[in-house]
């Protein structure tokens, strides 16, 4: 696969979530794609990320969810709800040249502890964080194992749904979420559709996994064409 975008040395931290299935299936009727189920849950997957392209410093956040692969059924997917980028000029651009659901907000990526918010001025939209403790739990693991797939864009216009290849790739760290102890808060009241869907469907976490150099890639955008 040729990636058009391939940056380094990216900072990323990740969160994997389960949702209600039933919502997220009528959340994608016209969209042609199925979500994925585990143990009677959708999953979702919160990708946020610090990284320079272009000679801009930038961060963004991305909310997607695990979807079956109508084109190639052995390739993973994904459908992106929504995503952030703290550039306007970099959010502008996605939504020009490969028609992804980018808007611009202030976004902070942080290793240690792992820390994700997504804000505007002083009110915070999304934030999560890991306890800072000095035991790892049980469950806590490394893995060199990337994800590259499909990533699927919502069908909104005349020119139809489009879709693009990703990949996310480095050595990475997971652990649990604990319910108990990290923190996951979305802000009820606040202009972002995804925010809302979150709550609705129950969004509840289930394990971080933190790359400290990873590699970021993305294809070109292809259009899809839905079957009838």
């Amino acid at each position: 696969m040729k990636y058009v975008a391939e940056p380094k040395h990216v900072r990323e931290v990740s969160i994997s979530a389960a949702a209600d299935l039933g919502f997220w299936e009528q959340y994608l009727r016209g969209q042609g794609l199925v979500a994925v189920e585990r143990s009677g849950k959708a999953q979702l997957m919160i990708v946020a990320a610090s990284m320079r392209y272009m000679g801009i410093a930038f961060s963004e956040v991305s909310f997607s969810l695990l979807v079956a692969n109508p084109l190639q059924p052995e390739v993973p997917a994904a459908f992106l709800i929504s995503a952030f980028n703290s550039s306007r000029f970099l959010a502008w651009s996605e939504r020009l040249f490969f028609h992804t659901p980018y808007v611009h907000a202030c976004c902070e990526v942080q290793l240690d502890p792992p820390t994700v918010r997504v804000r505007h001025l002083h009110t915070s939209f999304f934030e999560a964080s890991m306890q800072s403790d000095r035991e790892a739990p049980a469950g806590t693991g490394e893995s060199n194992q990337p994800w590259e797939g499909a990533v699927f864009l919502p069908a909104k216009n005349a020119s139809g749904p489009r879709f693009y290849f990703a990949k996310l790739q480095g050595a990475a760290t997971t652990r649990p979420f604990a319910g108990a102890h990290d923190h996951f808060a979305i802000q009820p009241s606040n202009p972002h559709a995804v925010f809302k869907l979150l709550l609705d469907s129950n969004c509840v976490p289930l394990q971080w996994t933190v790359r400290p150099d990873a590699v970021h890639g993305r294809s070109k955008t292809f259009q899809r064409f839905l079957s009838r």
